[in-house]
């Protein structure tokens, strides 16, 4: 990942949007984030964007006198029957309880809600990062034991670490606006089942409806003024699409988005990775791109693997967010790709046209392997060289395959910390590559050198 000056590109970059957990990335301290991965650094500076979640980083307790009515209707007949004597004597007691009572229920939480902070000053990330905040990035995935998504009209419920809370579109867009994050997606519904077509159908309606809602607040406010300083009320809002596998659903979406002719940043499509059919997925995906204004941006908010990033990145989605570097490091892979092969090829290579259509014939399929190899394996017991080959990341450069799988045997989290920025590191250097070879007009090369390397499901044998 080289921090040179950017190349002149004559298509605009693919960004990854990093899953951030509880407000950080996983595993680094914003200073830590800072210091190996700092935008000074053209690669950082171009893609990478940090994933904000509001469900997990921005709930507050609530607090307020506690509904006991029983309890003190008990106590209040109980002392009617007392004598006036023992009343009296027990008047200090009684007032000492009170107090103490009193000053339970304030410091006691009521309930939770969502309330909006400055994102910087809250999660202390440098302001100099690109961030995009969203209610989640798929209601589904954060259902707990396959509950499905609780929503009505009005309102839907986030799994946060404080339970299932409420949020309403006017509470959620006064919280994003008091996070002054540069972009935000818009509140949504989802259908927990692809079968369920009702639901589907009433998912795409509050989603709708929500989007209006925002778009005519933001629309009728004006400047604000926030600690002194003049702030936009609304940042930048990206419009979510929701339909789960039907096309007119997410069309209708897009649509109705386009009519608000209100200033969005662009489309996130919602829940695309549900799709398990490779070739249902790209038709949904260039359906969705043909209508979607060139002008305008498309975010895909989870994409699982390669393959799928590979798949959105093929059919035209410039931000394409994904936990991968986090997946891996948790089950002890590096990845392990070699992302330059590519600018070897000629057009007038044979061999490699050959290549490129043997990949077009294989893109239904979903059985590709992870890129990546296996660092608790016993054959890297006393293995000396880096996790990759020329690979400039923080744990190539001093530390050895060898080592981290001892690590991994004793149970250190410095072994998933070292994966972690070495795959964050590697997913970077791979968007920077891709970016480039789409602006050289070279993208099919690019992708069919990698899912070539996907189709060695054990690269622990090169």
């Amino acid at each position: 990942m080289s921090s040179s000056t950017t190349p002149e590109q004559s298509s605009p970059p693919f960004k990854l949007i990093l899953h951030c957990e509880d407000g950080s990335p996983p595993y680094l301290t914003p200073i830590l984030l800072a210091k190996n991965f700092p935008t000074t650094n053209r690669v950082v500076r171009d893609h990478l964007v940090l994933g904000i979640e509001v469900r997990n980083s921005f709930v507050s307790p609530v607090y307020g006198p506690r509904p006991s009515d029983r309890k003190n209707g008990r106590k209040k007949e109980k002392d009617e029957k007392s004598p006036p004597a023992s009343r009296q004597g027990s008047n200090i007691s009684n007032n000492d309880s009170a107090m103490s009572s009193v000053a339970c229920s304030i410091t006691k939480p009521t309930g939770y809600t969502f309330s909006g902070r400055p994102l910087f000053k809250h999660l202390g990330i440098p302001n100099d990062y690109d961030v995009m905040a969203c209610p989640s990035f798929d209601l589904i995935d954060n259902c707990v034991a396959d509950m499905p998504v609780a929503a009505t009209n009005a309102e839907t419920s986030l799994s946060t670490p404080r339970g299932y809370q409420r949020i309403t579109p006017e509470l959620y867009r006064d919280v994003v606006r008091k996070m002054e994050a540069p972009s935000f997606v818009g509140l949504y519904d989802q259908a927990s089942s692809v079968k369920n077509t009702k639901r589907a159908r009433r998912s795409v309606e509050r989603t709708k409806s929500w989007l209006a809602t925002t778009v005519s607040d933001s629309v009728t406010d004006k400047e604000e003024e926030v600690e002194g300083e003049k702030t936009d009320p609304c940042p930048k809002m990206w419009a979510p699409v929701v339909g789960e596998e039907d096309m007119a659903l997410r069309l209708e979406c897009i649509h109705h988005a386009i009519n608000q002719k209100a200033p969005l940043r662009g489309f996130a499509l919602i829940g695309i990775h549900h799709v398990g059919d490779r070739q249902a997925r790209n038709t949904l995906l260039q359906s969705c791109m043909k209508d979607i204004p060139r002008n305008m941006s498309c975010a895909v908010l989870v994409a699982n693997d390669m393959v799928q990033i590979l798949d959105a990145a093929r059919n035209g989605v410039r931000y394409i967010g994904s936990a991968l570097p986090t997946n891996l490091a948790r089950c002890h892979k590096a990845l392990a790709l070699d992302l330059y092969g590519w600018r070897r090829y000629h057009e007038n290579d044979e061999g490699e046209r050959q290549r490129v259509n043997m990949c077009r014939r294989i893109e239904e399929r979903s059985t590709l392997g992870d890129g990546c190899i296996s660092l608790d394996d016993g054959i890297f017991v006393k293995d000396t060289v880096p996790f990759v080959k020329d690979c400039s990341c923080l744990a190539c450069t001093h530390h050895s395959r060898a080592y981290v799988h001892h690590l991994i045997n004793a149970n250190e989290l410095l072994a998933q910390i070292l994966l972690f920025v070495h795959n964050l590191h590697h997913v970077l250097a791979f968007y920077d590559e891709m970016s480039q070879a789409t602006s050289m007009e070279k993208q099919d090369i690019f992708i069919a050198h990698i899912e070539k390397q996907l189709m060695i499901r054990n690269l622990q044998a090169l």
